[in-house]
């Protein structure tokens, strides 16, 4: 609390007036005179020490009222454990603002300081289980991820390229689902795993790029088949051997064509039939050839039965 000047001039000012005039009107000798002077200025004083003791009153009280805040605040951070590292500087803003606040009332005091201490030492002890508990957590993430990082790394020697492709998928889950590590170790952690995904998905890139290689190389064979078939003039076959020679060869085609492999996706189904449908011609020309040939000459040629195509696609 803070005087003015004048709460401490004004008395003294009042008590040597006092003096003065008490010496001018002659009253008494000069111990009386003093004893007067005293005596009028006395409830001057008196007053301005319980205006002093009101304001120092009020001014205790209000401090108390701060100080009640400040721990009801404490207690709120004290009982927010998942905020307790982010209330960490505000839990210092209000240390500084308790020790700035000065007197509350006496019969407070030993109140006022255990409740203060009881929850600053509650909040330092939720901020040490916080940070013991996030460092285990940290330890547990990176020990997950590091096994995580190894299985990856392992699948680039798998076999089955396809395999190691759907199992990286598994891991990345997994690593996603993983917590934080420690911040200084989270970059380390992240590019080991991505480097061994990137080998991983870029043998899986490899093995489609082949894949569409050899599918369109098959959808060449296949093609170069359906052009001998197709390109079969009948007209030259004019007896029954020569229709038996292309007979075996058409057998030996379709052998063939079981062996080459499926053709890409989109040409599959479409090259598959324009093979079947060039068979298919043959067969029934053959079978109506000889069907006439037959009705012209009135005997078996032995080639009653016409040879179907099995019709297996590939």
């Amino acid at each position: 609390m803070e005087y003015k000047i004048i709460d401490l001039v004004f008395p003294i000012l009042v008590h040597f007036l006092a003096l003065q005039l008490t010496g001018i009107l002659g009253i008494g000798d000069a111990a009386f005179q003093t004893m007067l002077a005293a005596v009028i200025t006395m409830p001057l004083f008196f007053w301005l020490y319980r205006k002093d003791q009101n304001l120092w009153r009020k001014e205790k009280e209000d401090n108390l009222v701060k100080k009640l805040a400040i721990i009801d605040r404490l207690k709120e951070l004290a009982e927010s454990p998942e905020d307790a590292n982010k209330a960490y500087n505000e839990f210092k803003k209000l240390q500084q603002e308790w020790n700035d606040i000065k007197q509350v009332p006496a019969a407070k005091v030993n109140e006022l300081w255990k409740n203060y201490q009881h929850y600053a030492e509650k909040f330092y002890d939720l901020i040490k289980l916080n940070n013991e508990f996030r460092e285990y957590d940290f330890k547990k993430n990176l020990e997950i991820k590091t096994h995580l990082c190894e299985a990856a790394e392992k699948l680039a020697d798998e076999e089955d390229v396809i395999s190691a492709f759907h199992q990286l998928q598994k891991l990345h889950q997994e690593f996603r689902n993983t917590g934080p590590v420690a911040k200084e170790l989270r970059e380390d952690i992240w590019t080991r795993f991505k480097t061994a995904s990137t080998a991983v998905n870029r043998r899986h890139q490899q093995h489609f790029e082949a894949l569409k290689e050899k599918e369109q190389r098959n959808l060449d064979e296949k093609t170069v088949i359906c052009e001998i078939v197709e390109a079969m003039e009948y007209d030259t076959f004019t007896t029954f051997q020569d229709w038996e020679n292309k007979t075996q060869e058409i057998i030996a085609l379709q052998a063939k064509w079981k062996t080459i492999g499926y053709a890409p996706q989109k040409m599959n189904v479409k090259i598959f039939e324009r093979f079947r449908a060039a068979c298919d011609e043959f067969f029934k020309t053959q079978s109506r050839v000889l069907q006439i040939h037959q009705g012209k000459y009135g005997r078996q040629s032995g080639k009653e039965e016409s040879i179907m195509m099995k019709k297996q696609k590939h």
